[in-house]
């Protein structure tokens, strides 16, 4: 089947990647693998023919080298980082057997902390003064190349990107409905994809510039910024509505911006949240050991030593987790602020659009920006009531860490006591026996002076082996007797 053809199709792309993490320190830290978006640019640009080496402000790639330092940048929010801020560019490519020009531009910018590419490839409107002819939408597959250049899984921006297609309608299409408009889109994004599996599903349709405008890619699916596929595709009718897209066009760079700003502080919560919940688990299996040896106590029986190194190993455990949750809980805590910071300056950036559209005094209508609006009147929020609905589960697990801690305590504490005190017992009884045990051998020599004195036994002499150890035996015997009846005695009285 024949693809259809469009006039002027365009695509840009705008990829994000984070330069450096925002500090209150007065020179922030750049990220690691901070220039990776510039070496992909060398990379896709050398792949159209551009063959000038990459040279921007701090990052210079020369043919098989490259040399990065961020602090030629110089100070500023928003720096275009290529000396003429354009790089311009062009080419040939075959399409159907016939050979098809294109131009390009590529928009290097610091954007904040992060640094922001705007990519354009086109097929011009005119060529030698003379309006160019439709072409098919089989180029999008030839602008993509057979590498998928790019698309997320090439690009690998940290802060994602978005793909948009652009047309000129012809005449026929113009009459097209709502339906045919959409499968047309369809149709441009699977040439543009040839991979079924990596091509992103229909979501969403509106109007933006009062032009008809397709979203793909479903938000709900988001399981990580780097796999996610945004692309847009954009019809044109008149070039009245054209001209309102463009003269937002940089603007529009800010909008995406935000957007995926904030789709990676969600993303981050995903993950985030699975972190948490592992860390959840393993506390709810430790409280669930501790509550199960508690229900196997033997009521007025003392704890054996193993049970009881066994809790406090774990009250040596139970803290360094309760920390370690409290951070996976305030960095939940922490990307639902970011949300909504960063949401604040979408809505900025959004009115900032507005503001520049009502200055047009050649086209008095009303732009409608709604398409791009419920961003934060409906994804946000739902971003929000997710990580509230996740910090609001999380809770009740810092509680139960504190109540196991407390317990455990508890027992052992308890424990302690009760050995201190049976210990204290036993001295006392030792005491009193061998106390006792001493003064029953002192005394036990005035056993023979009952007896006669003989010849034989003369009063002189020291009294027998046989005598010693009988008194020895006696003392011992009573010192044992005492010692049982006085721990007796002391446990009975301090049984309460």
């Amino acid at each position: 089947m024949t693809p259809p053809k469009v006039n002027a199709p365009n695509i840009h792309l705008f990829a994000f990647h984070l330069r450096h993490e925002t500090s209150i320190r007065a020179e922030a830290r750049i990220v690691p693998g901070a220039e990776k978006l510039w070496e992909k640019l060398g990379q896709i640009l050398t792949q159209y023919g551009y063959e000038t080496p990459l040279d921007l402000v701090g990052y210079y790639a020369p043919k098989g080298e490259q040399a990065y330092d961020p602090k030629e940048e110089g100070p500023g929010n928003i720096i275009n980082l290529h000396k003429n801020g354009l790089i311009d560019f062009k080419g040939t490519l075959k399409l159907e057997g016939y050979p098809v020009n294109f131009t390009g531009i590529a928009c290097p910018r610091r954007v904040f902390d992060s640094y922001a590419l705007a990519l354009n490839i086109r097929r011009p409107e005119k060529e030698n003064e003379r309006p160019t002819d439709a072409v098919p939408i089989s180029i999008y597959g030839q602008f993509n190349t057979d590498g998928n250049l790019l698309l997320p899984d090439f690009i690998e921006s940290s802060l994602g990107q978005t793909l948009l297609l652009t047309a000129d309608l012809t005449d026929e299409q113009k009459q097209f409905s709502p339906e045919g408009l959409k499968n047309l889109a369809c149709q441009c994004v699977e040439e543009l994809i040839d991979d079924p599996k990596k091509r992103p599903s229909y979501s969403n349709k509106g109007r933006l510039f009062g032009s008809p405008i397709f979203e793909f890619g479903d938000i709900e699916t988001l399981e990580s910024q780097s796999d996610y596929r945004h692309i847009l595709v954009l019809f044109f009718r008149d070039d009245t509505l054209k001209r309102k897209f463009e003269s937002a066009y940089w603007d529009l760079i800010e909008l995406f911006y935000y957007r995926n700003k904030i789709l990676t502080s969600f993303d981050f919560t995903r993950s985030g949240y699975q972190e948490t919940y592992r860390k959840y688990e393993e506390i709810e299996g430790i409280i669930s050991d501790v509550n199960q040896q508690i229900s196997n106590l033997v009521p007025n029986k003392r704890l054996g030593y193993k049970y009881l190194e066994n809790l406090k190993q774990k009250l040596k455990i139970m803290p360094g987790l309760a920390l370690e949750y409290s951070r996976l809980q305030q960095v939940l805590e922490r990307n639902r602020n970011t949300i909504a910071i960063d949401a604040k300056k979408y809505d900025a950036a959004l009115d900032e659009i507005q503001r520049k559209q009502n200055l047009d005094v050649f086209y008095l209508k009303p732009i409608d920006l709604s398409f791009v609006e419920n961003f934060t009147r409906q994804e946000v929020p739902y971003f929000q009531e997710r990580i509230k609905a996740d910090l609001d589960y999380f809770v009740h697990g810092k509680g139960l860490v504190d109540r196991a801690i407390a317990t455990i305590r508890g027992i052992v504490e308890i424990e302690r006591i009760d050995r201190e005190r049976h210990l204290e017992t036993k001295l006392e009884a030792i005491a009193v026996g061998v106390g006792t045990a001493a003064v029953v051998a002192a005394s036990s020599i005035y056993l023979s002076l009952d007896q006669p004195i003989t010849s034989l036994n003369p009063p002189e002499r020291s009294p027998s082996v046989a005598l010693f150890v009988m008194v020895i035996l006696i003392s011992i015997a009573v010192g044992t007797i005492v010692f049982a009846l006085f721990s007796w005695l002391l446990s009975w009285i301090r049984r309460d």
